[in-house]
């Protein structure tokens, strides 16, 4: 799944860009893999133990460019599906378990209840997109609004 966002007519340059999006991955507890800024690509992952195991595993990569006069955020989701199956699988198993005295009818409950589990699953994943998204979209606006006040230092706020 791919997202785009674009801010015309910024002064916001890449490095800053970069920074407040890690910054946003890190604070949604995702792990950053690959943090390349000369080309503006950064991948994180956001799947420790308990994540991968209940199909909640989520990466994320982010291409960052600019123009002359624009500057746009290529966001890039992967392994949705895989993730859908496994939640789908554990409900399946689960429901099983507990339906398994019913015969048939129990196995047609355990199916059902597999796809509840995965559109739950993909139900998560849409919020924490939908999150992820209009966060970025605020922190461009209030960069671009501290530089054209004067007020921002530069990358990590000042601080070094």
């Amino acid at each position: 799944m791919k997202d785009l966002i674009k801010k015309d007519i910024c002064k916001l340059d890449i490095p800053n860009v970069m920074e407040a999006i890690k910054e946003r991955m890190v604070e949604y507890r995702f792990n950053i893999d690959d943090y390349d800024l000369p080309s503006g690509t950064m991948e994180g992952r956001r799947n420790n133990l308990h994540k991968v195991i209940m199909g909640l595993n989520r990466k994320l990569t982010v291409s960052v460019q600019k123009d002359k006069r624009k500057i746009q955020i290529d966001l890039k989701w992967s392994s949705i599906f895989s993730n859908c199956v496994i939640s789908w699988f554990e409900f399946f198993i689960i429901a099983m378990a507990v339906f398994r005295f019913m015969g048939l009818g129990g196995f047609l409950i355990s199916i059902a209840v597999g796809f509840l589990g995965a559109s739950l699953n993909l139900a998560l994943f849409f919020v924490l997109r939908f999150k992820m998204i209009s966060i970025m979209k605020r922190d461009l606006e209030d960069i671009e609004m501290a530089m054209v006040e004067g007020k921002f230092k530069g990358r990590m706020g000042g601080f070094f």
